[in-house]
């Protein structure tokens, strides 16, 4: 049993690591909005998409570890991580504990920076579409203002009305 548990510890430290690394992305990720740095952003999220792939491989060892611990405890292959850790005998059950209040900890970290980036995006989009209204707004104000102008009152050479006309 102690090699069962062995195997799901050390898949769950890694984990750890591998969450760590993306609340620091996210956090990353979060002043790279409020610092509008787009190249900063992008680096964060490509990195964020490599250390998720990584976290899905570690997920399905983590998966067959859990397993073959339960396995060995005699409880259902589908035994939550906490329901793992009280079966254990008691010189392991501290130790599962740790890991899996760290990463329960990390996790909630995660989803936190995370909702904060969320609103930032949304926000961003707003005022995004907010300005593309207003630009198109006024763009279709000067148009109608020089396709419909009597002759001789319209402006020459320009502006939107030309792109309009010519689109």
């Amino acid at each position: 049993m102690r090699e069962r548990f062995d195997a799901l510890k050390s898949v769950l430290e890694r984990e750890r690591v591998v969450l760590g690394r993306l609340v620091l992305l996210a956090e990353a990720e979060n002043e790279a909005l409020v610092g509008n740095r787009h190249d900063a952003f992008m680096a964060a999220v490509l990195a964020q998409e490599r250390q998720l792939s990584t976290m899905a491989e570690l997920e399905r060892g983590r998966a067959s570890a859990a397993v073959a611990l339960a396995e060995a405890l005699s409880l259902p292959e589908s035994s939550s991580l906490p329901a793992l850790c009280e079966a254990l005998p008691d010189d392991l059950t501290a130790a599962g504990r740790e890991v899996n209040d760290d990463l329960r900890s990390l996790a909630d970290r995660l989803s936190h920076v995370n909702r904060e980036n969320d609103a930032l995006v949304r926000q961003a989009l707003h005022h995004t579409q907010h300005s593309i209204a207003l630009l198109t707004g006024i763009a279709q104000q000067e148009a109608r203002r020089d396709t419909y102008a009597p002759p001789g009152h319209g402006r020459r050479g320009g502006g939107a009305a030309v792109l309009d006309r010519r689109a």
